[in-house]
């Protein structure tokens, strides 16, 4: 089985989708890590690299092409993928969902090398809203929707005052009420 997170910037989507393929001992696939790996690659911080691929949006479709092969080879996985909902539309969709303050202070706690530019909390949270909002209207662009809708997901969670476990634990509580083998 797959399992899709997607989410706000900063809700906790990589953190909870490792700790929850550990648990279930599924593989986990991330677009965030393979964003910023490209982008690393190329020498640029992931504001530099949101800005480049808002003028190749080819990039997208290689992105999401190697993320539905690996789904593919890997059978059972948890992936963080704000598109995982529109392309694994069979798989359980889990979005987390963050106030945006608490997001952009666990962003900022973060230390990220590749978020340079998040060098104070409030421009961390300008950087965020900005990224994110920039987000929404590629993808809109791109592929018709937007992720950020709720409606999308099967399952919401409020991640503002929930540990990493503790959303895990959630996750795992509505997949056994749904019936969903793990």
């Amino acid at each position: 089985m797959i399992i899709t997170l997607s989410g706000s910037p900063g809700s906790g989507k990589s953190s909870v989708a490792k700790v929850l393929a550990k648990k279930l001992g599924y593989r986990h696939l991330s677009a965030g890590g393979i964003q910023r790996l490209m982008g690393k690659e190329r020498g640029m911080s992931i504001h530099q690299w949101d800005r480049y691929v808002e003028l190749h949006p080819e990039i997208d479709n290689r992105i999401e092409q190697r993320l539905l092969a690996e789904a593919k080879k890997a059978r059972n996985a948890v992936m963080d993928w704000r598109l995982g909902f529109h392309f694994l539309p069979k798989c359980p969709k889990i979005f987390l969902y963050v106030k945006p303050s608490i997001g952009a202070r666990r962003i900022f706690n973060a230390h990220r090398s590749s978020e340079a530019e998040n060098a104070t909390l409030q421009k961390t949270k300008a950087n965020m809203l900005e990224r994110h909002s920039k987000l929404v209207r590629r993808l809109k662009k791109v592929y018709g929707i937007d992720y950020s809708d709720q409606k999308n997901f099967d399952f919401v969670i409020d991640t503002s005052a929930l540990t990493i476990d503790e959303t895990v634990n959630t996750i795992l509580k509505f997949l056994k009420r749904s019936n969903r083998k793990v």
